[in-house]
């Protein structure tokens, strides 16, 4: 806006002075060719271009003084270009003073006046492209740090889940091999002492409590069981996960037999629920279709709704989590949101 307002200043003293100088159809001539040369160094940013119109225009002065007056308008122009001094222009003024002395005064004011919006004009232009270059650089480490801070959110929900996990594999095994064994050699004894004890309410007793620690270690062992993660039946828990998304109306489908480890039972399951959180956040449908489908060498999990126009600003955390879980599984994840919001991934077999 400043440098329009500038050149705006520079052509009103151009053809003032070119009025003063010379008749009515002289001025229009000159207003014509100044307009042409102004429009050239405007739109042209070539440097070799720029410095053939300063030629050309320094050839006219000799011929056509009143062409000086256009030499303000090609300095407002230099700005473009940062290795052109203004002593490049300097032939000029000297033709000015010693051929056209007699307008050497108006055309020392209008070049003093250009030489000022030079300099204004190029130390804005500096500072608005440093500010472009600060802005790029904090926008791109703005990025990075987000980048970052996802990874670690993911990197410490991965830990405390692993470490979990541990803790609860840790206790059945204490459970079964502490608790468990020491019932097991209490059943044992209790049954030698059955077999040897000859009184028939003291056998009965014996069978009794025989009989109840059996049961109870029948309930351990069904403990245990439930605690331990590769016991977790991924189908069932899924079916849990679907039924309680009840503002959904979700069509779940399960046809796998494949066996998933410990660690992508959960992640799987950390994937339908952020999918699902996504339809239920983004997508203008409740009609959603789960699947999970095994073929020769993937299992295929798919997500997708009915909606239409979805619109999501950016990935966000929920997506970046998605996307980092499946490649620790080694498998491939894309979404599109064109036709209905839908989620895609394949899992290679064999990886645990």
């Amino acid at each position: 806006m400043k440098k329009n307002f500038s050149i705006i200043v520079v052509f009103m003293f151009c053809f003032y002075f070119i009025d003063k100088f010379n008749n009515f159809f002289e001025s229009q001539i000159y207003f014509a060719l100044g307009i042409i040369i102004a429009l050239l160094a405007y739109l042209i940013d070539k440097k070799r271009v720029y410095i053939s119109i300063y030629v050309f225009l320094l050839i006219l002065s000799l011929k056509f003084q009143s062409i000086l007056f256009f030499s303000p308008l090609i300095f407002l122009q230099a700005e473009k270009f940062d290795d052109i001094s203004l002593l490049t222009f300097l032939p000029i003024l000297i033709i000015n003073f010693f051929i056209y002395s007699d307008m050497f005064l108006e055309t020392c004011l209008m070049n003093m006046l250009a030489i000022y919006f030079f300099y204004s004009n190029r130390e804005r232009n500096i500072l608005y492209n440093n500010y472009k270059e600060y802005f790029k650089k904090n926008s791109k480490a703005a990025q990075e740090l987000n980048r970052i801070n996802l990874s670690l959110i993911s990197l410490s929900n991965d830990k405390i889940e692993s470490a979990i996990l541990s803790e609860r594999n840790r206790i059945a095994r204490d459970i079964h091999d502490g608790i468990g064994h020491k019932i097991t050699r209490s059943i044992i004894q209790l049954g030698a002492l059955q077999i040897l004890e000859k009184d028939k309410e003291k056998k009965a007793q014996l069978g009794l409590i025989n009989s109840n620690l059996k049961e109870t270690m029948d309930d351990i062992r069904k403990s245990v069981h439930s605690i331990v993660d590769e016991d977790l039946d991924l189908e069932n828990e899924l079916k849990k996960i679907v039924n309680g998304y009840i503002d959904l109306e979700i069509v779940f489908s399960y046809k796998s037999t494949y066996s998933f480890s410990l660690n992508e039972k959960y992640s799987i399951i950390y994937i339908i629920k952020e999918a699902l959180n996504n339809v239920r956040k983004h997508s203008n449908s409740n009609f959603v279709t789960l699947s999970i489908r095994e073929v020769e060498l993937f299992n295929f999990i798919l997500i997708k709704d009915s909606g239409k126009n979805i619109k999501i600003k950016d990935e966000g955390i929920g997506l970046y989590s998605i996307a980092s879980r499946v490649e620790k599984m080694g498998g491939s994840f894309e979404y599109t949101i064109e036709d209905g919001f839908r989620i895609f991934i394949a899992l290679k077999k064999g990886r645990k």
